[in-house]
């Protein structure tokens, strides 16, 4: 879901069926707990920007946008 995870700094993407890649990111990840601390850290962050009211405020500016 790249419009959430920005690749390296909240997560990793992988392409649709490359397992591989997938299996070494995790691996990665279980072996490196600050890296797993970073990204968590990022991500939790990055989702603010995704919640109920974050969402409504920025609605409400592009209506008052658009009525202007």
């Amino acid at each position: 879901i790249p419009e959430l995870v920005e690749d390296g700094k909240t997560g990793w993407l992988a392409e649709v069926g490359d397992s591989n890649s997938l299996a070494e990111q995790l691996i990665r990840l279980k072996n490196d707990g600050n890296l797993r601390n970073q990204l968590k850290i990022a991500a939790a962050d990055k989702v603010k920007h995704f919640s109920k009211s974050h969402t409504a405020k920025d609605t409400l500016t592009v209506y008052r946008d658009l009525l202007a």
